[in-house]
């Protein structure tokens, strides 16, 4: 099974969403749109690649009974809601980018 390579925006956006994961587990389209400056029309198409290629789980969650639309970024194949419970540190947790920016 060979692995897709990623573009470099997606590679971006990815590293971005691990960013906000340390300190956010309900990462919204809002968010990731704020963090990186890309519109829906850009964002989307580089969230559908990092979905596609398993590098994050998106889906519905309630939170505090409100229903949100979330992207958590894969580590590893494992979406962490609270990245602090199972690395030491934010450096730590950062070694798992992508790319090197």
């Amino acid at each position: 099974m060979s692995k897709t390579k990623l573009s470099t925006q997606a590679t971006k956006v990815y590293d971005t969403l691990l960013e906000l994961n340390w300190s956010e587990p309900y990462l919204t389209l809002e968010h990731i749109q704020a963090a990186t400056g890309l519109g829906r029309s850009k964002l989307l198409p580089k969230l559908a690649e990092l979905i596609g290629g398993g590098k994050v789980l998106h889906g519905h969650e309630d939170v505090q009974g409100e229903v949100l639309v979330t992207y958590t970024p894969k580590v590893k194949g494992v979406a962490y809601g609270y990245p602090l419970d199972y690395y030491k540190n934010y450096t730590e947790w950062m070694e798992n980018k992508l790319c090197n920016m």
